[in-house]
């Protein structure tokens, strides 16, 4: 076995962890905090399953995204605390009401021995996002331009907007695109609904970019977002 790699073997299953950069690490495969991590929402989940089915709630989709917060620097030896600060779970679930998926996180809160545990040490956020997959949840506004400077003058000068995007009523998150090759730039923006993605573009901040002289070509498509299929493939709808 290479270094920085251990071979683990569980009820005749094998797979592999690596070690993570700090410690030279070849981090190809899991590593222990992904394996520690991912034990929350996949206990989570299974308990969302059963639940559903004991109590005949309709179930089309589910999915979970984890975080975690500590300080790396800890793991080098530093007089740091490695240990985990806070965790956040995100359960994107299609079929049970808002009512009915707050009372299987309670449920988990209570039954799930990783969570049970773990909150022992760090705080856990549960946040349920519910679909209803006969109709849209937000909109997608994709956004394409030119510029007509060079790729380091460019981010210079959007990155006093990144604050002012943040601050966007109804905007859940923006990702910024770059193609210097070609010298174009943009950005997909997801709004909690079609309504703040049209109050956006009325905005003074998108007059700011739109009329910027350096800016041109613009094109802009709006859309709205199929929940379920979109849930099913892990897309992150807040």
């Amino acid at each position: 076995m290479r270094p920085g790699r251990a071979m683990m073997w569980a009820r005749g299953n094998y797979w592999v962890y690596d070690s993570v950069p700090p410690i030279n690490g070849p981090n190809e495969e899991v590593n222990p905090m992904d394996a520690l991590l991912g034990a929350l929402p996949a206990c989570a989940l299974f308990l969302y399953e059963i639940i559903a089915l004991e109590e005949g709630i309709p179930f089309n989709s589910i999915s979970a995204v984890v975080e975690g917060d500590f300080d790396p620097r800890g793991l080098t030896g530093e007089p740091i605390s490695p240990h985990l600060r806070a965790l956040r779970m995100t359960i994107n679930v299609d079929g049970p009401t808002a009512e009915e998926a707050e009372m299987m996180a309670d449920i988990v809160r209570s039954r799930c021995p990783i969570y049970t545990t773990l909150s022992r040490a760090a705080p856990i956020e549960i946040t349920n996002v519910v679909a209803d997959s006969s109709q849209a949840a937000g909109a997608v506004l994709e956004i394409d331009f030119a510029y007509d400077v060079d790729a380091a003058e460019y981010m210079e000068a959007v990155a006093p907007l990144v604050e002012e995007f943040a601050a966007v009523d109804g905007l859940h998150w923006k990702i910024w695109t770059l193609d210097e090759e070609s010298s174009r730039a943009g950005g997909i923006l997801l709004f909690a609904d079609m309504d703040a993605l049209e109050a956006f573009l009325d905005s003074d901040l998108a007059e700011t970019v739109t009329t910027h002289p350096a800016l041109s070509d613009f094109a802009m498509d709006a859309y709205s977002i199929m929940a379920a299929e979109t849930m099913g493939t892990r897309g992150p709808l807040r």
